[in-house]
């Protein structure tokens, strides 16, 4: 039986109706509505999703971008594979742009898998093998000093940025307009450093956000890009060495 593409011929006589014919028209009206983002035709699968021109940058900006974003050779196939297709899903949410959470989805997966492997000492997990789940993971990972905050190259900009509001709350404190945020200072970037938790951060967001995913949420922004860099730089912390 088919199950997509063309629409088959049914004789109305060969559909068994509920007794409720009410509900089952309900339910067939249901099929047949129209979504936001349906598939696109052949005629515009080369074309960029309307939603990118509120974003700077061009498709050969989220390529070179994507390629940046790398695991080291110690961090299994099994993982760089499945961590691989959450990069071209990145990628190909220029055209979709309905990817970016399907993207995070797959690039939290790879973290999972990368856990379990770590957790076990395995190259492959067995069949049957049952996850302690991304939270639990994630916290035996942390506390065992397996994913550090000082590990993550990311953690400048995120102390930047802390700065950079910092700043910013002064502004708004003292009224002095006069300050930039071209005034962060040395002192200012050792307070980011302090207030930045990155594993405290991984640790409370992801497993909401992953589940949130799993469970089809409508949650949709154009954060996949960012997510599997710190995701890649936590899978990397897992296998140093290897």
């Amino acid at each position: 039986m088919a199950r997509c593409g063309a629409k088959q011929s049914i004789d109305a006589k060969q559909v068994r109706r509920p007794e409720n014919e009410a509900i089952w028209l309900g339910a067939h009206e249901q099929e047949i509505m129209p979504v936001e983002d349906p598939l696109k035709s052949l005629a515009e699968i080369h074309s960029p999703d309307p939603r990118r021109e509120c974003l700077v940058g061009t498709l050969a900006d989220e390529h070179e971008a994507l390629c940046t974003i790398c695991l080291h050779d110690g961090v299994p196939e099994s993982v760089a594979q499945l961590f691989e297709t959450a990069k071209n899903v990145s990628l190909y949410s220029w055209f979709v742009y309905r990817f970016h959470p399907v993207s995070e989805s797959v690039g939290f997966a790879a973290l999972e898998l990368a856990l379990n492997l770590r957790k076990t000492g395995l190259s492959l997990l067995p069949d049957g093998y049952r996850s302690p789940g991304l939270r639990n993971l994630l916290r035996e990972a942390i506390k065992n000093g397996w994913i550090r905050d000082q590990e993550f190259p990311s953690r400048s900009a995120y102390a930047q940025h802390s700065a950079h509001l910092a700043v910013i709350a002064k502004i708004i404190e003292t009224g002095t307009p006069s300050v930039s945020l071209r005034d962060v200072t040395p002192g200012d970037m050792n307070q980011g450093f302090e207030t930045v938790s990155l594993t405290k951060h991984i640790l409370a967001l992801w497993p909401k956000v992953r589940n949130t995913l799993a469970h089809g949420s409508p949650r949709l922004a154009p954060t996949s890009r960012r997510t599997l860099r710190l995701v890649a730089e936590a899978i990397n912390q897992l296998f140093e060495g290897e």
